[in-house]
């Protein structure tokens, strides 16, 4: 959790399975944000691996890119036959 903001500050939660969340100090949320997106044509989410950067009213988090499990079976049984 970080808190957001100069003058009209918000509380800024960022969760492990890739949710962002803004809300007013008295609990009223204000945003949600969820970090799942199609990378080298899997489906998955972008995961927080640290805790955000807050700069005034702007924040940096650090993501991994993390496939959902069907594109990491599927992926397995491609490179079952193949040798490395």
């Amino acid at each position: 959790m970080a808190l957001v903001g100069d003058d009209v500050q918000f509380l800024l939660l960022v969760s492990g399975n890739g949710n962002i969340v803004a809300m007013e100090t008295n609990g009223v949320p204000m945003g949600l944000l969820t970090l799942n997106a199609t990378f080298d044509g899997a489906n998955g989410t972008f995961v927080p691996v640290s805790q955000p950067v807050v700069n005034d009213l702007r924040f940096y988090v650090l993501t991994r890119f993390l496939p959902t499990e069907d594109n990491r079976k599927a992926e397995r049984e491609n490179t079952k036959g193949s040798s490395v």
